[in-house]
């Protein structure tokens, strides 16, 4: 697919989520960055508030994407400029800001939230991050991905921790959360 022309808002939105999709499964980052361009064609287009949110969300994907991809094997963790993460939070938080949020479904919903709190807790936001994972158990308190991943944030800060009496309250906390599971 090379362009988006011909394509009605909804297909040419439809296509792009799968570029992203397949590109992340083959491993190809031409296909991601294929697939940001294409974005930034559908971001010119009059979309709906539900497809400005879809689109912002899709980007963050794509970015997330990106650096799983770029750093394959690479210890950049500690550089100090990490334009995919900024990319990423930036598109996440868009799709939450957006008009269009509040009628997506539950499932995208809880996926937004719980994408931004995983990078934020990537990133040594912790605290930040548990309020966005708590945010997608509010919707939907089975959600796992929310669920698997605020126990797991809890435990990694909880390792932090120089006082073992507080590490063992975070660590309750955390097993407590695992067992709703």
């Amino acid at each position: 697919m090379k362009d988006l022309k011909g394509l009605s808002d909804e297909k040419a939105l439809y296509n792009v989520g799968v570029l992203i999709d397949i590109s992340l499964d083959i491993k190809k980052t031409e296909g991601l960055k294929h697939a940001l361009e294409l974005s930034k064609e559908l971001r010119k287009r009059k979309l709906t508030p539900e497809q400005s949110c879809a689109l912002h969300y899709f980007q963050a994907n794509t970015w997330s994407n990106l650096k799983e991809l770029s750093r394959k094997g690479k210890d950049e963790a500690w550089e100090w400029e990490q334009i995919e993460i900024e990319k990423e939070i930036f598109h996440y938080r868009s799709a939450l800001l957006s008009e269009g949020f509040r009628k997506q479904t539950k499932t995208i919903k809880c996926r937004i939230l719980t994408n931004l709190a995983n990078c934020l807790s990537h990133v040594g936001r912790i605290i930040e991050a548990i309020e966005y994972w708590n945010r997608a158990l509010e919707i939907d308190s089975n959600f796992a991905m929310a669920r698997g991943n605020k126990g797991s944030g809890i435990i990694h800060y909880a390792r932090s921790l120089y006082d073992k009496g507080h590490q063992v309250v975070f660590l309750i906390f955390s097993l407590n959360d695992l067992k709703k599971l």
